[in-house]
């Protein structure tokens, strides 16, 4: 994992990391064109099972789609850890978000519906 500060919002954020992740093949997600990339938000933090389990999810669906993640650890930022200490892991995907229990088929769906919306706009 590379960390990045190029990113801070209005909140004025700790500097979230960049997430570059890949993992075999799986025949549940469907194609979506290479020049279409998929912001994703991750809120998270150290110690946390679903957050695990969600990164695992995030790392199949980096194989099969142009994602960019940014991961959130809010124990970083007191404003993030009231927002979201009580529902992460939370997926943030273009217009939609995700919170637990999150499954492969909700993330791949929310992922094509972000790409879709992209390519509307382009």
């Amino acid at each position: 994992m590379t960390k990045s500060t190029t990113f801070v919002s209005a909140l004025r954020l700790a500097p979230p990391e960049r997430v570059t992740i890949s993992l075999p093949v799986n025949e549940r997600f469907v194609p979506v064109p290479a020049s279409i990339s998929i912001v994703i938000h991750f809120y998270t933090k150290p110690g946390c099972p679903l957050c695990d389990e969600a990164e695992l999810l995030l790392e199949a669906a980096a194989h099969h789609y142009e994602v960019s993640v940014t991961k959130f650890n809010i124990l970083a930022n007191p404003a993030l850890y009231e927002e979201y200490s009580r529902r992460i892991p939370v997926l943030i995907i273009g217009a939609r978000t995700l919170e637990p229990p999150i499954r492969e088929d909700q993330l791949a769906e929310a992922i094509r519906d972000a790409a879709s919306r992209a390519a509307r706009t382009t």
